[in-house]
């Protein structure tokens, strides 16, 4: 015996969490969908809501009435997820946001406590759906002025040279706030007088900075090729690195090496 189905009656299931994911970071879904699947994720999982509201404040994709949304939302929330969205607002001017949604967002993400600071940085770099510019940038920001630690946390989820390209983007952003690129060649500075780094890490952070600028190019060939740390092989590298910059220079640092080594 066949019996009606009333397909009036029938609802759709709601969406799961890696279908709500889905939706969020699709360019195609319309803004507003997107925004919803954001928040429909919050419910379900905060952490995961949290960090695709984040991502989404400052997609481009996104319309500005509900980018603003999305950071009207995160700053409802805890100190570190108020820090994490006030600083990417900071870092891309306020979201490139135009007129009043503008004006709004810097005066509602802005005040942030700096000791709630650190944190926000640390949420930034876990978090999987920002673009991996600001998640290294948000990494060495937190190791030079928090942790004072090595870059060692920042390897355990990028490449070495994702690393290295990323933070070279930081020093030469045209048009931003002059401490983020500051943040850029302090933190390749770092890398290259961390000696828990690989001789490879360090010798292309060098070679960034020298690009970027003569002088800091020779300051870090200098330190590579005075470093005790190093084998004699890569000692002597740096230092004929540091001549073809600064030959005065490198003369006061070759007697330093084995002499049947020097050229």
């Amino acid at each position: 015996m066949n019996e009606d189905f009333d397909t009036d009656d029938h609802e759709e299931p709601e969406p799961g969490l890696d279908e709500l994911m889905e939706i969020a970071k699709a360019p195609w879904s319309e803004s507003t969908e997107r925004l919803r699947a954001c928040v429909a994720a919050w419910h379900e999982e905060p952490e995961t809501g949290r960090d695709l509201l984040l991502a989404l404040s400052i997609d481009l994709d996104v319309d500005e009435e509900d980018r603003l949304s999305a950071l009207q939302r995160l700053v409802r929330m805890d100190p570190p997820a108020v820090a994490a969205a006030s600083w990417l607002m900071q870092q891309t001017d306020w979201g490139q946001l135009e007129g009043v949604y503008k004006g709004e967002a810097a005066s509602i993400a802005s005040g942030v406590i700096e000791e709630d600071l650190a944190a926000g940085l640390a949420l930034i770099v876990a978090n999987p759906h920002l673009d991996d510019l600001y998640r290294i940038w948000a990494g060495a920001h937190r190791v030079i002025e928090w942790t004072n630690d090595s870059f060692a946390e920042l390897r355990t989820l990028f490449s070495d040279t994702a690393i290295l390209v990323r933070l070279d983007e930081v020093a030469k952003l045209g048009g931003q706030d002059s401490r983020g690129v500051l943040i850029g060649h302090t933190a390749l500075e770092w890398i290259v007088d961390d000696s828990t780094l690989p001789a490879a890490m360090r010798f292309r952070a060098a070679d960034r900075r020298h690009i970027d600028d003569k002088r800091a190019g020779a300051d870090a060939f200098e330190k590579l090729a005075t470093d005790s740390t190093l084998d004699q092989d890569h000692r002597l590298r740096a230092a004929k690195e540091l001549a073809s910059i600064d030959p005065v220079r490198a003369a006061k640092v070759y007697p330093d090496l084995p002499e049947n080594q020097a050229d």
